[in-house]
């Protein structure tokens, strides 16, 4: 395991009603719900395009959905799927990148003030004493502490004699296994990892493999590679692109049950469709004949009012039409070096 773990006991992630709309106005993210319950591995499987990456930021709160809530219970450390933030040079930055907003501005600050402190100032030195003492409470020194064992691990030095290095000089493989094992071994009883395989080689994605088989951290993360994660998380969130965003569901068994329990979900969806479109057409034609009626009856008048009152409420209440997007999710199994491309066709359309 990644150094020595540390949990809490309060873990766990729940989404409800997650709807996220770009800034072009499409609405990407449709509603979305589940829950990630405590020392649980759920993995979200989808085409690309489909909004994944953008569902984990919503969960570790780097960006904010238009509508629908994120709880989390406990800590959350969350890696993206690759490095973005330019201001990421050191080693020490790079690591701190997975921290709490707070400390990661904490530290630099810090840092920018030992550039240029000078021990006669004493207010300064009295400002610099209290960044020290804030760093400390929000548990600065502690992920350092943390830190230091996984740059051990990996590099086999402290983390004070590399945090200043530059981070090029590792390669991509070894940036990704340091950060990796730094999130499986630090205090954090959440983690949200976004394609958390990619640049290791056949070695590295066995530690990753031995990592989520071991951890009882809660963990939502997203990989392309079957084989890696075919043993090690038992629960799927499974993204779906409609015409009107991409919705998501939980398939809780064997990765290779998906494509019958798919099958089953839409052509359960299509028996609802087809039932709700029966039902409005009734609605409708009960309408049309009371219509007439109503001109000349008072009370067939009143029945009229009551069928259009009816016909509305079921508009409003009844399950809106929408059809599937065919796309094809595909995922990497690697063996002896090669890789196999294994895709699974969703194919289904809901009617209407």
């Amino acid at each position: 395991m990644a150094g020595g773990m540390s949990m809490t006991a309060l873990s766990g992630m729940r989404a409800s009603d997650i709807s996220y709309v770009l800034p072009s106005g499409r609405l990407l993210l449709n509603s979305i719900s589940f829950a990630a319950l405590p020392n649980e591995c759920l993995r979200v499987i989808g085409a690309n395009g489909m909004g994944k990456s953008t569902l984990l930021k919503i969960m570790a709160r780097r960006i904010k959905s238009t509508s629908g809530s994120v709880n989390v219970f406990g800590d959350v450390s969350y890696m993206e799927q690759r490095r973005t933030d330019p201001e990421i040079h050191t080693i020490g930055d790079y690591l701190f990148s997975v921290a709490q907003a707070e400390i990661a501005r904490l530290r630099k600050r810090i840092a920018t003030m030992e550039s240029t402190l000078d021990s006669a100032n004493t207010a300064q030195m009295e400002s610099y004493s209290q960044l020290l003492a804030d760093y400390a409470d929000l548990g600065g020194y502690r992920m350092e502490a943390e830190m230091s064992k996984s740059t051990q691990d990996v590099l086999g030095s402290s983390y004070q004699d590399v945090s200043d290095l530059e981070l090029d000089c590792l390669s991509g493989g070894e940036q990704k296994m340091l950060l990796l094992n730094y999130l499986f071994s630090n205090s954090a009883s959440n983690l949200i990892l976004d394609e958390p395989d990619n640049f290791l080689d056949i070695a590295n994605k066995d530690r990753l493999k031995s990592y989520l088989g071991e951890s009882a951290k809660t963990i939502l993360l997203i990989s392309h590679d079957r084989d890696l994660l075919e043993s090690t998380c038992k629960k799927h969130l499974v993204m779906e692109e409609r015409d009107d965003g991409t919705t998501a569901w939980v398939h809780g068994v064997r990765y290779s049950t998906l494509a019958d329990a798919r099958a089953e979900r839409h052509a359960r969806e299509e028996e609802l469709l087809r039932r709700r479109d029966d039902e409005e057409r009734k609605l409708r034609q009960l309408v049309a004949s009371l219509r007439q009626a109503a001109t000349i009856s008072d009370v067939m008048a009143s029945r009229y009012h009551a069928a259009q009152t009816r016909l509305d409420r079921f508009l409003k209440t009844a399950p809106a039409r929408h059809r599937y997007v065919e796309n094809t999710p595909c995922c990497v199994s690697t063996a002896a070096g090669r890789e196999t491309l294994y895709c699974d066709a969703t194919n289904s359309a809901s009617p209407g």
